[in-house]
C-alpha cells in the first residue's frame, strides 16, 4: 500500500508539472521552452462554424502548409503563411496568377490562393475544380464568405463552364477578381480537350455583319501539318477556305439570309414540300461531297447553323464517309457507311438530338438531352485520338459525356454534312452561318 501511494504521488506531480503554467496575470507572459511538447492549438478536419477573434485552429483536412487558421473577425477564418516558404503576400508582388486547389462541390468551389495572397482588384487565380459545374457558380476563398463567379458582363455561369480537372485533362478556370462588385470573372472558355481554336491557332474563329472577306489562306493547310477548312455565310453566298461548299436540294432553293437580332448572316437551301424531300450544306463540289479529312487524326468540327423545322423532320449535323444524299435518307447511317452526327428524327421516335457514331457496319447512339429547335446552334465534336475519347458539344456545352468509343470510324476519309428532310407535306430547311473542320493532317 506504501508503494502504490509512492508512486501516485510520484505521478501526480509529474502531471502537475506537465500542466502548470503561471498565470500571465502574475509574470507577465508564460514559458513554454522547457516542456518537452506543446500543442497550442484546437485540431480537427472542419473548421469550426462559430470563433472569436484570436482563437487559432489546425486544420488537418487542409493541404500541407495551408492548415494554420486564425480568427481574424467574429466567426470568420483567415490563413495563415501557406505556400512555399509561407507568409502571405500581395498580387503584385506575386506577379503571376495564384492556383486554387478545390475542396469544394459542383457550384460551390472553396480553396486557398497558392502561395496565399490578400485579395485585392485584379487578383488572378486559377481554378482546379475537382467538379464540372451545374449552373450558378460561387467560390470561397480560404474558408470565406462565398464570391460569385460570372461572366465579363455580370451575368451567371451556365452549366458546363466550368470543366471538373481529371489527371489527364486539368481543366483550369481562369478567375479575375472585381473588387467594386466583389466577384470573379470566369475569363477562359470551357474546350477541355483539343480547342476547335487551337486547330486554327493562328486564328480566332471569324464573325461576319454580311459584308465579304478577304482571308489570308496562309492559315489553312499550315506548315505543322495540320488540314484546316473554313466556310463563312458572307451576304450572297459562302466563302470558301480549303475545299468546296456545296448546296443541294429536291424541290428548293438556296438564298442568303441577312442578319436579325442576334441571329447572325446565313446561307440557307430549303427542301420541296412533299415528304421525303431533303436539303444539305455539304464539304464538296459538284454536287458530291470531297472527303478530305481522314480519322485517326484528332478531327475536330465546328457547324454553327439552323434548321426550319423540328416537326415530322430528319435532321444532320455529321462527319460521313457516303454523300449528304444517301444520309438525309435514312434513320440508320450505318446501312451506308462510317458516320461522327448529331441526329434528330422523329421517324425514329426522338425528341431531342442524339449523338451517333457508326463505323460502317455497327453504330452506338447517346441521348444529349437537348430538345432541338429552330434557332441558330453551334454544334462541335472533338475526337481527341490519343486519349481515346470521343466530345460532343452543344453551344460549347458537353453533351453525351462518356461517350462510347467501340465504333468510332478508322482509317477512313470523311466530309460534313449538314442535312434536313421533310417527313411530311412542308418545307424544311437548312442554314449555315459558319463551318469549321479540322484535323491534324
Amino acid at each position: 500500500m506504501r508503494k502504490f501511494k509512492t508512486l501516485l504521488l510520484t505521478w501526480a506531480a509529474g502531471a502537475f508539472a506537465w500542466a502548470q503554467v503561471p498565470p500571465e496575470s502574475a509574470i507577465g507572459h508564460s514559458n513554454f521552452s522547457n516542456f518537452t511538447g506543446t500543442r497550442p492549438f484546437q485540431v480537427g478536419s472542419v473548421l469550426p462554424g462559430i470563433c472569436s477573434v484570436g482563437q487559432m485552429f489546425f486544420e488537418t483536412s487542409a493541404p500541407s502548409g495551408q492548415n494554420v487558421f486564425a480568427c481574424t473577425a467574429a466567426n470568420v477564418w483567415s490563413m495563415i503563411g501557406g505556400g512555399s516558404g509561407g507568409g502571405s503576400v500581395s498580387a503584385g508582388g506575386v506577379g503571376a496568377a495564384l492556383l486554387v486547389s478545390d475542396s469544394g462541390t459542383a457550384n460551390a468551389y472553396k480553396g486557398c490562393p497558392n502561395p496565399n495572397t490578400t485579395l485585392s482588384d485584379g487578383v488572378i487565380l486559377v481554378l482546379r475544380a475537382l467538379a464540372t459545374n451545374t449552373g450558378a457558380s460561387t467560390i470561397s476563398i480560404c474558408n470565406g464568405t462565398p464570391v460569385p463567379i460570372v461572366h465579363a458582363n455580370g451575368s451567371s455561369l451556365s452549366a458546363g463552364e466550368i470543366i471538373g480537372a481529371t489527371s489527364a485533362n486539368p481543366a483550369q478556370a481562369i478567375l479575375l477578381y472585381h473588387a467594386a462588385s466583389n466577384r470573379f470573372e470566369l475569363a477562359n472558355q470551357p474546350y477541355p480537350i483539343l480547342p476547335v481554336q487551337s486547330l486554327v491557332s493562328k486564328n480566332a474563329m471569324p464573325v461576319t455583319n454580311g459584308a465579304a472577306f478577304t482571308y489570308m489562306h496562309a492559315m489553312l493547310n499550315p506548315g505543322e501539318g495540320r488540314r484546316t477548312a473554313m466556310w463563312l455565310a458572307n451576304g450572297s453566298g459562302i466563302d470558301q477556305m480549303g475545299a468546296a461548299f456545296t448546296s443541294t436540294s429536291s424541290g428548293g432553293s438556296s438564298a442568303a439570309v441577312a442578319p436579325a437580332g442576334s441571329d447572325p448572316v446565313m446561307w440557307s437551301t430549303t427542301t420541296g414540300a412533299t415528304s421525303g424531300n431533303s436539303a444539305a450544306h455539304a464539304t464538296g463540289s459538284g454536287g458530291t461531297n470531297n472527303f478530305i479529312f481522314r480519322t485517326g487524326r484528332n478531327l475536330a468540327f465546328n457547324w454553327n447553323g439552323k434548321f426550319g423545322s423540328v416537326s415530322s423532320a430528319r435532321l444532320y449535323v455529321c462527319m460521313t464517309s457516303f454523300p449528304a444524299a444517301s444520309l438525309a435518307a435514312t434513320d440508320s447511317p450505318q446501312t451506308a457507311g462510317a458516320a461522327i452526327c448529331f441526329q434528330y428524327s422523329t421517324s425514329a421516335g426522338q425528341s431531342t438530338w442524339n449523338c451517333y457514331v457508326s463505323n460502317g457496319s455497327a453504330s452506338s447512339t447517346m441521348d444529349s438531352g437537348v430538345a432541338p429547335d429552330t434557332n441558330p446552334h453551334e454544334f462541335g465534336v472533338i475526337v481527341d485520338d490519343a486519349g481515346g475519347t470521343l466530345h460532343f458539344y452543344i453551344d460549347t456545352v458537353e453533351v453525351c459525356t462518356n461517350f462510347p468509343t467501340a465504333n468510332l470510324p478508322a482509317g477512313t476519309n470523311l466530309s460534313f454534312s449538314a442535312t434536313a428532310t421533310t417527313l411530311a407535306a412542308q418545307q424544311n430547311s437548312v442554314a449555315t452561318a459558319h463551318l469549321f473542320v479540322g484535323s491534324d493532317q
